[in-house]
């Protein structure tokens, strides 16, 4: 309820336990490497929220640091939570949140990534304020 409190453009939360997020959330590894152009555009950055005890305001009280600024956020040590203006763009965003997961996690076993250059993140970028 908090969330909702604290930022009114948000209509719906979805909160999972995905495996490769839940993976990236447990090794304290944000979503933050620019590899492909769907996640740079419609998700942006996942940091990790430090971890709290399920069931208090500790998670709550944490997460809100991150709400106005990203679409969703990976819980350290449990699992991911996205929110948007609708329950739809919610759901989506946390699909977004594990595709770029397992991404982060087959590129790190075969040695690492091709991030896109700056030039072509400044291109996406203003596609993204247009």
């Amino acid at each position: 309820m908090q969330l909702y409190k604290a930022n009114s453009g948000i209509n719906a939360i979805v909160h999972a336990h995905p495996v490769y997020a839940t993976v990236c959330a447990i090794m304290n590894k944000p979503l933050d490497q620019h590899i492909v152009p769907e996640a740079v555009v419609f998700l942006g950055s996942v940091p990790v929220a430090k971890y709290g005890t399920p069931s208090t305001e500790e998670l709550p009280n944490e997460v809100k640091k991150y709400i106005h600024n990203h679409k969703a956020v990976l819980l350290a040590n449990h699992g991911a939570l996205s929110w948007g203006k609708d329950l739809e763009e919610a759901y989506l965003t946390m699909e977004r949140v594990e595709f770029m997961a397992k991404l982060v996690m087959i590129t790190q076993d075969l040695d690492g990534v091709n991030e896109i250059s700056a030039e072509n993140m400044q291109k996406l970028m203003s596609m993204k304020n247009s």
